[in-house]
């Protein structure tokens, strides 16, 4: 029974008074809605005969508004590079916070120990999250366990260090702590059990409950460290927005230079389609791979316009001296740009973009970085670990279904070994802190969605699809870019697509 003081039974309970239904993913949705959006939904609904009020009838009305009128026209638009005159605006005082982020010291040798200091970081920050939740803050290591009785009921949180199916169609998994380390079976007649064990990855920490056996634990739930439910959102007090952008691939023949100075143009109001929208943008982020950078992928030469990555940096610092001079530009890595290639990933490397460094509206962070807006706090991630995700799914063009992983996962990049991993003392890829907003970049598909109230968002890019990417079957979405307001936690999706 759901009390009626609980954030779920008072939306339960305003819903139920005029004769609406709620699915327990809509309520969910709805938790951090401000209540005049939530009077809005419910005469929404009515407006339109809806009883049964689904995730997708939520989802169309409080999140991401998608422009997708005709491309925009400005008479100047042939000119590559046009004189701007920037427009007149405004002074807000900028409030950038950065909360977390890798520094030019965050160094290591690749020795054994470090290894054992990375794992040993990951498995102390996960494990005291679930000393929080109601359900696991008992749980006993796993050395305790193995001494009692079979049959008891047991509880315990462990890595993932194996991953197995029996010829019966059970999981099998085997987990290990600072203390010692046991098998726990998931039956294949519990579906629902089964559903969750199959998103499970090496590498990442779990909590069963369940019967012990002889040496095995048979799971009777499972558990993530997830974030909560209900919270309070960070909010900011006035009407400022940010632009969410990633993968531009300068460099490339594939960059869609025109669809990215489209968009430069309106951030320069010289649009007037929504240039309301426009005039409230304080920020622009940029989620990685700003160039296309040199030797990534095989025979990548073919695909360059600009061969030398340091006149890469040189065309894309040209394009950004056209974004007005009032929108702060944070700017963060990804795997093709001048950096090192394993996660953590340091900030851009100065002698690669000194235009960029020079640049007075330009804050260069590492990947992934934690950082604070206006009070709103933004989780910044390029996305190596996206296709891992994306290889135990169906579906493979939607980022939102990963990024929903990596919250109830509470870890960016859970798998070791395909995604490069730098192993430092701390692990930098653990979500401590609860995000209001999540962006990735890198699969080049524009997606958008909320999972307990943090906003998830992949911006797409701004090339066109090229041979490797059709060999790997990826269908990008360019020239999208969703405008995030931080006081009302609403996106609208802009289109500058040619």
């Amino acid at each position: 029974m759901i009390e009626t003081s609980s954030p779920v039974g008072i939306i339960n309970e305003k819903f139920n008074q005029n004769q609406l239904f709620l699915t327990t993913e809509s309520v969910q949705l709805l938790i951090n809605q401000e209540p005049e959006k939530i009077d809005e939904f419910i005469d929404f609904l009515k407006e339109n005969k809806v009883v049964f009020v689904g995730k997708d009838h939520v989802e169309s009305f409080f999140y991401p508004q998608m422009d997708e009128e005709k491309p925009l026209e400005y008479e100047k638009e042939k000119l590559p590079l046009d004189n701007f005159v920037h427009p007149v605006h405004a002074d807000v005082d900028h409030e950038l916070r950065i909360l977390k982020d890798v520094t030019h010291n965050a160094l290591s040798e690749g020795s054994c120990k470090n290894f054992v200091d990375l794992f040993q970081s990951r498995f102390q920050k996960l494990s005291r999250m679930f000393r929080t939740k109601l359900s696991m803050r008992d749980f006993q290591n796993i050395s305790t366990i193995k001494k009692m009785k079979e049959r008891d009921t047991v509880k315990t949180v462990g890595m993932v260090t194996d991953y197995g199916v029996t010829r019966n169609g059970h999981i099998i998994l085997t987990l290990e702590d600072d203390s010692s380390s046991i098998k726990a079976l998931i039956h294949s007649r519990n579906e629902a059990l089964m559903e969750l064990a199959r998103t499970i990855m090496d590498d990442e920490v779990v909590g069963i409950t369940g019967v012990l056996g002889r040496d095995i634990i048979f799971a009777n739930t499972l558990e993530f460290p997830d974030i909560p439910v209900g919270r309070d959102l960070n909010r900011s007090t006035e009407e400022i927005c940010v632009a969410i952008t990633s993968d531009l691939h300068v460099g490339s023949r594939n960059f869609l230079e025109k669809g990215f100075l489209r968009f430069i143009r309106w951030l320069n109001l010289k649009y007037s389609r929504q240039v309301e929208l426009a005039s409230t943008i304080q920020y622009l982020i940029v989620v990685g791979d700003l160039v296309d950078g040199v030797g990534i992928y095989p025979d990548q030469e073919k695909d360059l316009a600009i061969p030398d990555m340091r006149d890469q940096y040189a065309k894309l610092a040209d394009i950004l001296t056209l974004v007005p001079p009032h929108v702060t530009m944070i700017l963060s890595p990804g795997n093709h740009d001048a950096t090192r290639i394993g996660e953590p990933q340091l900030p851009i490397l100065e002698e690669f973009a000194p235009d960029l460094y020079a640049m007075e509206n330009v804050q260069m962070v590492g990947n992934p970085c934690f950082l604070e807006l206006h009070s709103v706090n933004f989780l910044l991630y390029h996305g190596g670990s996206l296709f891992d995700f994306l290889a135990r799914q169906t579906q493979h063009d939607d980022a939102t279904l990963p990024m929903v992983e990596m919250l109830r996962k509470r870890h960016l990049c859970p798998l070791y070994g395909n995604n490069p991993i730098v192993p430092l003392e701390e692990d930098l890829l653990v979500i401590e802190d609860v995000p209001d907003v999540l962006a990735t970049g890198h699969i080049h598909v524009n997606s958008h969605g909320n999972y307990r109230g943090t906003t998830i968002l992949n911006a797409g890019c701004w090339m066109s699809q090229s041979e490797y990417q059709k060999m790997r079957n990826i269908n990008p979405t360019p020239c999208r870019v969703p405008v995030f307001n931080l006081k009302t936690h609403n996106t609208v999706v802009m289109n500058f697509g040619i």
